[in-house]
């Protein structure tokens, strides 16, 4: 609807200019003269676009604000849940790793640490200001959870590869050293959370 009403304005600017252009005298409004009427003329059809524009925000600013304001009173909560999660999860069936850290984007309850690292990126790039006290927290941590997830999710893919490729044979000869390394990262799949002061994690070599 707005975007017919702005080409509707354009297509008649366009025609009144070339009419002008072609030496035509275009008479906007009768009883007004030239200059004034043409002034009067242009005033109109900037008006024509700016009372729907001003429709269009009146009807942004609620849906905007409810849109924040959900995310606003949900987040807290959320990075409090998540960030007690335990930072490994093991699949029961294959014994292969996790890294506990959901990429998932949305608004929903179900929103994980990297959605709310995303969320306050994008929020301090608009220039807001009234970021939630939690989610500006676990921003101010990012460097140092990015790093920290990329020794994880290498470890963690090393040890799954072990765990997929080496031969039943090959894995008895290893199987003193996996089992000593279950038990080193036992914590990280029980105790350990990533607001868990300090994180020590054994490394495979």
């Amino acid at each position: 609807m707005l975007d017919k009403e702005i080409d509707d304005v354009k297509h008649i600017f366009d025609e009144n200019v070339k009419k002008e252009a072609s030496g035509t005298i275009c008479l906007n409004h009768k009883n007004i003269p030239l200059v004034s009427g043409a002034l009067k003329w242009a005033e109109e059809l900037k008006q024509r676009i700016s009372e729907p524009m001003s429709d269009f925000n009146r009807l942004e600013n609620p849906y905007s604000e409810t849109v924040y304001g959900k995310w606003f009173s949900e987040v807290g909560e959320i990075c409090s849940f998540n960030l007690k999660q335990p930072i490994l999860t093991r699949n029961e069936e294959n014994s292969l790793l996790s890294v506990n850290f959901d990429p998932q984007v949305g608004l929903s309850a179900h929103i994980q640490l990297a959605a709310v690292l995303k969320e306050v990126k994008y929020l301090q790039l608009a220039n807001k200001e009234d970021i939630p006290a939690k989610a500006f927290e676990l921003f101010e941590k990012g460097e140092t959870l990015r790093e920290y997830l990329n020794n994880l999710n290498l470890t963690v893919a090393l040890y799954n590869k072990i765990r997929e490729q080496v031969l039943e044979i090959e894995m008895s000869l290893i199987e003193n050293e996996m089992n000593s390394f279950d038990q080193q990262i036992k914590a990280a799949e029980t105790s350990l959370n990533w607001d868990s002061p300090g994180h020590h994690f054994p490394v495979i070599c």
